[in-house]
C-alpha cells in the first residue's frame, strides 16, 4: 500500500534518548519496542517524557493544530535536517512554530506527520489505535509534502 496516501500508524512510548541532541546509533530501545510496535499493528514509536511530544526513534514529529498552526517539539530532540527544511517551508504559508507540545495537544491534533532524510514527510493518521483528525492524510501535510518535493527537486 502507498503509505503516503493512506499515512502510517504509531503507538506511543514514554523515553527520552540520553543524548537527545546528538545523532547517536543507539537504536535500542527502538529495537527493543518493535515486538509492541508489531503487536499493535503499528508502523513506528513516538518517544514523549513528562508528558512533553519528542520525536521518533529515527524522524522528527509535526502536529497540526485545529487552528491550522504547524507545529514541532523543540526541546529534547534531534534537530533534523528535513525537520529544519519543513519548518522552512511551512513558515511562509502557515504559522509555524518550535514549541513543547503537550501529549493532550497529540491527542487533539487535526493532523500529524513525521519527517526524516529518508522519508521526507510521511502522514500519521492513527496513534495508539485512534485516528488523528478524521482518520485521512490531512490537507496540510498533503501541501508540505508537494512543497518539499518542489524544494528537494530544485536542490538537485
Amino acid at each position: 500500500s502507498d503509505t503516503y496516501a493512506t499515512g502510517i500508524s504509531l503507538i506511543t512510548h514514554q523515553y527520552q534518548r540520553d543524548l537527545p541532541q546528538a545523532k547517536s546509533i543507539n537504536y535500542s530501545k527502538g529495537i527493543w519496542l518493535l515486538p509492541a510496535i508489531a503487536a499493535a499493528g503499528a508502523d513506528d514509536v513516538l518517544y514523549y517524557f513528562n508528558n512533553q511530544l519528542l520525536e521518533c526513534p529515527r524522524s522528527n514529529v509535526f502536529v497540526v493544530t485545529n487552528k491550522q498552526e504547524v507545529l514541532t517539539p523543540a526541546d529534547g530532540i534531534l534537530l533534523g535536517v528535513t525537520r529544519q527544511h519543513v519548518l522552512d517551508i511551512s513558515q511562509p504559508l502557515f504559522t509555524t512554530r518550535e514549541t513543547n507540545i503537550t501529549m493532550a495537544e497529540l491527542q487533539h491534533a487535526s493532523e500529524v506527520f513525521i519527517t526524516s532524510t529518508t522519508k521526507g514527510i510521511m502522514p500519521v493518521t492513527q496513534i495508539d489505535g485512534k485516528m488523528v483528525g478524521n482518520g485521512q492524510v490531512g490537507s496540510i501535510t498533503q501541501q508540505l509534502m508537494q512543497e518539499l518535493a518542489s524544494f528537494q527537486k530544485a536542490c538537485m
